[in-house]
């Protein structure tokens, strides 16, 4: 009986037992929204129009995009911005005797895992250095 009430107490006892989690000084992930973690929302591509030259989208998509802070001076608790720039990355496509050029634009982080993938991009196509149209939907129709 005695061996019956220590099992029991014991078992009582490690479900009493917390584990805290830490994250090391050096990551910013908390449970914010991204917007609300870094003051301000993701880039929105709603600003590039159609017929825009491609200069005329850099200068108001910016050449830059926040996607988070980086842990300068652990004492004091001050943070650095990194930002990536835009386009991220451009891809020539030939298609029916046509060279466009399509430039992949960071609109945000999705998810914080060291790689950007296709969701967190936004495809802008390029036809004679004029904005033609945008998004994953266009580029697919002109790519079939």
């Amino acid at each position: 009986m005695q061996k019956v009430f220590v099992f029991l107490l014991c078992v009582f006892l490690y479900g009493c037992v917390t584990i805290e989690e830490t994250t090391s000084a050096y990551s910013f992930v908390s449970e914010k929204k991204p917007e609300e973690e870094f003051g301000r929302k993701f880039l929105s591509t709603r600003q590039a129009l159609e017929g825009m030259t491609k200069k005329e989208v850099e200068s108001v998509l910016g050449k830059e995009v926040l996607v988070g802070y980086e842990l300068t001076q652990r004492e004091s608790g001050q943070y650095k911005p990194i930002t990536l720039e835009n386009p991220y990355r451009t891809e020539p496509l030939q298609k029916a005797k046509k060279s466009y050029q399509v430039d992949y634009y960071l609109v945000g982080i999705a998810q914080p895992d060291n790689v950007v993938s296709d969701n967190e991009l936004v495809p802008l196509v390029f036809l004679d250095d004029k904005l033609i149209g945008k998004g994953w939907g266009f580029l697919n129709n002109i790519k079939k």
